[in-house]
């Protein structure tokens, strides 16, 4: 029996192998290791560069498990919530002025 099998000789899970025999760099590495890989060097800064397309695109390489996939959700959510304001503040800046047109209306001389 060969205790040494050359690459292409066998399958890496043969039953001719020993255990731990699979040389480095056979069996690539999972998508969930290369994503906490790529968390490492990630800052969520870099979603400000990211339109929302953008962002959904990227956030859809990732699962729902994965950290990148909630920071995205979250940057959604602060979006969200800065359109929310900007509504309400106009909102209020039309109603305060028409507030004060009503104001002006009634205390204006009738004819």
């Amino acid at each position: 029996m060969n205790d040494h099998l050359e690459f292409g000789d066998a399958s890496p899970f043969d039953e001719t192998r020993r255990p731990g025999a699979i040389p480095p760099g056979i069996l690539a590495k999972t998508p969930k290791s290369k994503h906490k890989d790529e968390f490492k060097t990630f800052h969520p800064r870099q979603f400000a560069a990211m339109d929302d397309k953008a962002l959904a695109e990227w956030q859809s390489r990732y699962e729902k498990d994965e950290p990148q996939w909630r920071l995205a959700e979250h940057e959604f959510q602060i979006r969200g919530g800065r359109r929310t304001r900007q509504i309400a503040i106009a909102a209020i800046v039309i109603s305060f002025l028409s507030f004060v047109l009503a104001c002006l209306a009634y205390l204006l001389p009738h004819h």
